[in-house]
């Protein structure tokens, strides 16, 4: 179960959950692959290729982690955000103290479908998060949200 379904309270339910873009799985494909190569390897030396192929590994695991544990939803009372797995930070905003949401994207990120969303509440708390995969629908979301049930 999700951090964001776990922390569900009273009469609280999910209007949108963001997903984190596939393009973020790329470099621990290739982490991966320079893995397996060094592991074939590993029969002619394993006193190097060892080290060598569990360094790219452990890299892989590490590159592909965010792709799975990061949260980023928002419910009929807040937005909530989480990062991490085993440090995990969290941060949440109600609904009727936020201000706006920005998105940041670059050309790939346009491209591609991709961005970062900040929320930005009042008195300049802020919670965002990276490689949101289609970051305009979850702005829309939020306005559809906000302009039927103005608070």
């Amino acid at each position: 179960m999700s951090y964001v379904k776990k922390n569900l309270i009273d009469g609280e339910q999910i209007l949108y959950q963001a997903s984190t873009h596939w393009l973020i799985l790329i470099p621990s494909f290739f982490y991966g692959i320079l893995g397996l190569f060094s592991l074939a390897f590993l029969a002619l030396s394993a006193f190097l290729s060892l080290p060598v192929t569990i360094f790219f590994f452990i890299l892989s695991f590490n590159s592909a982690l965010p792709y799975f544990v990061n949260e980023l939803a928002m419910t009929n009372k807040r937005v909530i955000s989480k990062k991490g797995f085993i440090r995990r930070d969290t941060s949440e905003l109600k609904l009727s103290k936020l201000e706006t949401i920005e998105i940041k994207q670059s050309i790939l990120g346009r491209l591609l479908g991709f961005g970062k969303i900040m929320c930005i509440g009042t008195g300049g708390s802020e919670t965002y998060i990276d490689n949101i995969d289609k970051p305009l629908e979850f702005r829309k979301k939020f306005l559809e949200y906000t302009d039927k049930n103005p608070q």
